[in-house]
């Protein structure tokens, strides 16, 4: 029996994961002098040689197209693991190469073509992209059984391929994984090295500097103990926690947890914390947890989570069409959950006939959430600063299983997220207030005007939104256009893999390569920062941006550290100098807007706990000054104690003290954090003049 195991995108912080421990290799060959003794070497067309490229030998191939292999003799190698190392002297090292894990003697041997069985994988690697394909060899006829791609090509590059005894055949570049494979037909024999290239490549192309062949880790890692994992259930997710666990003494090192629930796989991550965003209400789950090594090897955790029933939470994102906000001037703050919304408008990429799409950059305050014992971080830096997105909208498809989605998620252009779960024949539309139609068959977002986005740009698995999808075209009912490009992601060989923009194409396009009406310059960072918007238009829409990189981040309940991130500085509009400064605390909360002629708005958090035993930070209070020296103030205030997972009602007061805003919601059932009544009051009283009651 066999069972290919695909990437499942999945929306995680990426940390620290390559717990490493002692493992060593068993045995080490330098390319810049191999022991041709050890190896059964085997020419075609051409001969195996060591040559010298930037200063630095290894093996390479020295004929026009043709190949040559190295066979280790010993079968004792497989199952095991062997590694590659690449030299590259240049940016442009186009070559292709070979590993046989469990060669049968017949087909490691010299003779050509090979008459044994075994499996082989060809990779081709580049600097700007690479593929792999697996073959299963019976009887010197070759299947491929899995195929896909994996990051650029690079010096002091490295490809690990490991072999175990249960049938499980990994792939790493520089330890990122690429290639999961379960097959048990071939669990011994011999492993090869082939090296082969498309033209005359050693002078610039790469040298095999180094192999390394290592004995198979057997051994599983230590298993999660059961009392330090948190789990948390809501009605349509859940989120767990657990420490960092560790290998055994000799082993490979931590690749990464594995979660199931059921016994089905949902889901693997590389951090502490993963959300499975597939359950149902009032439902009863067993979870196992797996912290998985390097060679396959799992220890696993069960244990149970009971959902609730339907209820809403306290934190919400966005600017939902039937929610309750208040503010001005770009700023939305939720009266219900608290958070604020702040959207600095850009640019509009345009079409014939009016027809445009916006593209704000804006941030959300709502980016902590504490239980019992632990503080949950939501905010994430994909490229424009902690807690802040530039993004016309997203589509995140949510997994059931490794190979089953269960809903797509949809983020608008302000965060507001709305769950995509009615399917017919494999196209999701919503039960919320959003009026919209997502092909999956055709990865298109149809519109109520007949306009549709095409997602043609996926996040890599190196981003810290890895799965999450954003739109490469636009186009109206008329067949009016917009194209938009993407960086390459962390992971990705390819273009079209992150969510930072790089250029955007309407009708006013200037014809560069490519064609582009904006462009988006970023720096080195990791991820890199966008450090500047240049039209190309004469519209004056250009801009710089500055950030405060490496500033610590702590979870506002309790500190609790989380490492260092970007804050977003400065906007300014380079054409006449203006500019939006940014101040945040500890907790990468927004504190202080700095408006263009030097008034600001700044903002009060406060936690507030519900019953359900979950606190969220919200905006207490916002202070408004018209000169950047004197302010006035605007509390929030609500019920004395949430008696349920939302507030019951917001007020908010006048700076003069003779008038107040209040607002009403329903604390459950459907209509669960709609607004039931607003009122207009006078103060003292406080006295109704205006009351609206909504059903």
């Amino acid at each position: 029996m066999k069972r290919a195991l695909w990437a499942v995108p999945l929306l995680v912080v990426v940390g620290a994961w390559f717990a490493r421990s002692a493992y060593t290799y068993s045995y080490t060959e330098n390319g810049a002098s191999p022991t041709w003794s050890n190896w059964i070497v085997q020419n075609y067309n051409g001969q195996l040689a060591v040559y010298t490229n930037g200063g630095f030998g290894g093996i390479a191939f020295d004929s026009y197209g043709g190949s040559g292999r190295m066979t280790y003799p010993s079968s004792t190698a497989s199952p095991g693991e062997v590694k590659l190392t690449y030299r590259m002297a240049t940016t442009t090292f186009p070559g292709t190469a070979t590993v046989y894990l469990g060669a049968s003697t017949d087909l490691s041997a010299p003779g050509a073509p090979p008459a044994g069985s075994g499996y082989k994988i060809d990779f081709q690697f580049s600097s700007t992209g690479s593929n792999y394909s697996l073959s299963k060899i019976v009887s010197g006829q070759f299947t491929v059984v899995s195929s896909g791609v994996f990051g650029p090509g690079h010096d002091l590059m490295t490809l690990r391929f490991v072999r175990n005894p249960s049938g499980l055949i990994l792939g790493y570049m520089d330890n990122v994984r690429f290639l999961q494979y379960s097959d048990a037909t071939y669990i011994s024999g011999r492993m090869a090295v082939e090296l082969g290239f498309d033209s005359y490549q050693q002078a610039s192309g790469p040298l095999l500097s180094q192999i390394d062949l290592g004995n198979l880790d057997s051994t599983a890692p230590d298993a999660v103990p059961s009392g330090s994992i948190s789990a948390t259930p809501f009605y349509n997710h859940v989120d767990i926690q657990w420490p960092a666990v560790s290998d055994d003494a000799n082993g490979t090192g931590i690749y990464d947890y594995e979660i199931y629930r059921n016994g089905w796989l949902v889901g693997s991550t590389s951090d502490v914390s993963f959300a499975d965003n597939t359950v149902a209400p009032s439902t009863t789950y067993t979870y196992a947890l797996k912290p998985v090594d390097f060679h396959g090897n799992a220890a696993s955790t069960t244990f149970q989570v009971t959902t609730p029933a339907f209820s809403p939470e306290g934190r919400r994102v966005g600017v939902r069409s039937t929610g309750a906000y208040w503010g001005a001037g770009g700023e939305n703050i939720d009266v219900l959950s608290g958070n604020l919304n702040f959207a600095l408008p850009l640019l509009k990429a345009q079409a014939r006939g009016g027809w445009g799409v916006g593209f704000n950059l804006n941030y959300n305050s709502q980016n902590w959430r504490y239980d019992a014992s632990n503080s949950w971080k939501y905010g994430t830096d994909v490229g424009y600063g902690f807690g802040w997105r530039l993004l016309a909208g997203s589509i995140t498809p949510r997994f059931a299983d490794a190979y089953t989605v269960n809903y797509y998620l949809f983020t608008d252009s302000t965060g507001a997220e709305y769950r995509l779960d009615q399917n017919s024949n494999n196209v999701w539309s919503s039960k919320e207030s959003v009026y919209l139609n997502f092909d999956a068959n055709t990865n298109r977002l149809w519109f109520t005007n007949g306009s549709f986005w095409n997602f043609g740009c996926t996040s890599a698995s190196g981003e810290a939104d890895s799965g999450v999808m954003y739109p490469t075209l636009m186009q109206d009912s008329n067949g009016n256009e917009i194209i938009v490009r993407y960086q390459t992601g962390a992971g990705s060989g390819y273009a079209n893999t992150s969510a930072r923009i790089t250029t955007i194409e309407d009708v006013r396009a200037v014809q560069y390569n490519p064609p582009a009406t904006y462009t988006f310059t970023y720096n080195t960072d990791s991820p890199p920062h966008l450090t500047a918007i240049t039209g190309s238009i004469n519209s004056g829409e250009n801009y710089a941006f500055t950030y405060l990189p490496g500033q610590a981040l702590s979870a506002p309940f309790n500190s609790q550290s989380f490492g260092t991130t970007a804050m977003l500085q400065d906007v300014t509009v380079t054409t006449n100098s203006t500019y939006h400064e940014f101040t945040y605390n500890s907790s990468g909360e927004l504190t202080q807007i700095l408006l263009p002629y030097k008034g600001y708005l700044a903002y009060d958090y406060t936690t507030t706990a519900y019953p359900n035993g979950l606190s969220y930070r919200e905006v207490v209070r916002r202070r408004l000054s018209k000169d950047g020296i004197a302010s006035t103030q605007y509390p929030f205030s609500h019920e004395a104690s949430p008696s349920t997972t939302i507030h019951q009602f917001t007020q908010l007061d006048d700076p003069g003290g003779v008038g107040e805003k209040y607002w009403a919601f329903a604390p459950s059932g459907a209509s669960a954090g709609l607004v039931t009544q607003y009122e207009g009051r006078e103060l003292p009283g406080p006295v109704p003049k205006i009351r609206n009651d909504y059903t």
